[in-house]
């Protein structure tokens, strides 16, 4: 139906001088009539404010270099206390400690990374929609969801040693890799603190403030951590005494920041009886938002395991290409964080447009960066292996797999953009999905079969891998070109406002007086309509 042509056009006799106004009442009842016509297909938005593509990449470029230097000052902590302990030429550290951040990477900060981009998903949506007091209780839940999370996970890695014996892994690697999981519990206790808070800054557009927390706080670390692996010789003590320190510098600076400054008052305040409501609500939105980012993480563990039953100098090369594609998939993340955060916000604000522009302009940046960067790792793939290693064989290893790499790295871009737009515009279920079957129906099977009945090994192993990265960024692009934006934001727009009616009072806010009220309101636009035609 063609409802333009449904527009009225009144005729009125009026004298010149009131023609201004002759004409603001008939936009007026036009609107009014196609309102009554449209119903629930009205525009979202009546008004929405546009945005130029070099706004949207001045914008994402603002918000991806200070998160890009983040994420690299973040793992660069995590290379030079590798590097400090790989300079024993000791296979058995070496493994140890690459096994043991696999595991902390891989399962408890990949849950608490993965829920709190969910969590960061709902405070930018609220903040976006003016829901000032709802951020602040989506961040009281997120950190107490965060904290189950946590504790389960706690306990598990007591029981470490025997589970990686069981898993045919070497006794004196399972033992020191446990060892260096237990002096770690208390990081991770502040470390899902910092980044709850962080991801509340990030969702109202500040980026650049973590990052200077981050630089500070890593260079305090990586003092303290030469100073006791060399000068007290602490070895995985002094490793996890360094972190600790770090991620509790970085939490409490976080806290008194945000605490400090004015731009967060209406949405940061201490808990209430409303933070405990709607837990497990959240806690599925954020499971199933965040399964984006831990299904790949496990995935990345799985092939980790497959690896660790090559020879221990092959699976010291594995490892040592990994602590290098840290670094280099720090692209897709560093682009993806604010981009998620603009578009959930242009979601919260009800403006299409917006998101499509964030969108464009993401994936062409996205684009530039990936090639670049893989360019880079072809001509220099040994320089980059030799920097955390001596052995020539570990280097050679780390060589080709950094290769192999290099293809599947603007794959692994788009899958991680497109992945987290899906997350924000509430198709969260189908993004789940898509990575579960991508990775786990091909991806893994793929690195079993190349890695050990084509007996490609580690490169197999690898290149399993890129073959899901490819797929998902296949998928997610069909599902986002036929996706309907408009009813997206609808769905979003809808669970906003139910969250927020949750936080009324039943006994003065009851169902029958909401619906007696709603029909009220209705009967009286359709009378004042009637009127007007």
């Amino acid at each position: 139906m063609n409802f333009a042509s449904s527009r009225v056009s009144i005729p009125f006799n009026s004298a010149p001088n009131s023609k201004g106004n002759i004409i603001l009442m008939e936009e007026k009842l036009n609107s009014l009539v196609e309102k009554s016509l449209l119903g629930d297909e009205a525009p979202v938005v009546p008004a929405q404010q546009e945005i130029t593509r070099k706004q949207a990449c001045l914008e994402i470029l603002g918000g991806a270099l200070p998160n890009l230097l983040y994420f690299t000052v973040g793992n660069l902590g995590y290379a030079l206390n590798f590097y400090f302990i790989a300079q024993s030429k000791d296979p058995v550290m070496i493994d140890s400690v690459g096994l043991g951040n696999t595991i902390i990477e891989t399962t408890t900060l990949a849950i608490i990374y993965s829920l709190n981009s969910g969590l960061c998903t709902l405070i930018a949506q609220a903040h976006g929609a003016k829901l000032d007091k709802l951020a602040g209780h989506y961040l009281h839940r997120g950190i107490m969801i965060n904290l189950i999370a946590y504790c389960i996970c706690s306990i598990l890695w007591l029981f470490a040693k025997e589970i990686l014996i069981k898993m045919n892994y070497d006794e004196r690697v399972a033992g020191h890799t446990t060892t260096y999981l237990v002096y770690m519990i208390p990081a991770i206790f502040f470390s899902l603190i910092f980044d709850s808070l962080k991801n509340f800054v990030q969702a109202h557009k500040v980026l650049s403030v973590p990052m200077y927390i981050q630089g500070v706080c890593t260079m305090v670390e990586v003092g303290t951590s030469y100073l006791c692996i060399h000068n007290f010789d602490l070895g995985l003590k002094g490793l996890a005494f360094s972190r600790i320190l770090s991620e509790f510098n970085k939490a409490w600076i976080t806290f008194v920041y945000i605490k400090s400054s004015g731009q967060y008052k209406p949405s940061f305040f201490f808990f209430n009886k409303h933070s405990f409501q709607n837990i497990a609500k959240q806690a599925k939105f954020e499971i199933v938002a965040g399964s984006i980012m831990f299904l790949e993480c496990m995935a990345y563990l799985i092939s980790t395991m497959l690896a660790a039953h090559l020879e221990i100098i092959e699976f010291a090369g594995y490892l040592t290409s990994n602590q290098i594609i840290n670094f280099l998939c720090m692209v897709p993340y560093a682009l993806g964080t604010p981009l998620s955060s603009f578009i959930s916000n242009a979601v919260g604000e009800k403006n299409i447009p917006k998101m499509r522009m964030y969108l464009q302009m993401g994936l062409i940046l996205g684009t530039l960066a990936s090639v670049s960067i893989s360019m880079g790792v072809i001509f220099f793939a040994g320089d980059l292996a030799h920097i955390l290693s001596d052995d020539p064989v570990i280097d050679d290893v780390a060589q080709h797999l950094l290769l192999i790499y290099s293809v599947n790295l603007l794959a692994d871009t788009y899958q991680n953009l497109l992945g987290g737009v899906g997350r924000c515009i509430g198709k969260e279920k189908l993004s789940s999905l898509i990575f579960l079957l991508s990775y786990y129906l091909i991806g893994i099977p793929c690195c079993y079969i190349f890695g050990y009945v084509f007996d490609f090994r580690a490169y197999g192993i690898r290149g399993g891998i890129g073959v899901a990265q490819y797929l998902n960024t296949i998928i997610f692009t069909v599902m986002l070109c036929r996706t309907n934006f408009k009813e997206q934001v609808k769905i979003v727009e809808e669970r906003l406002k139910k969250d927020e009616e949750d936080k009324k009072p039943k006994a003065i806010l009851g169902e029958e007086t909401v619906g007696s009220v709603a029909s009220s309101e209705e009967a009286q636009k359709s009378t004042n309509t009637t009127n007007l035609l």
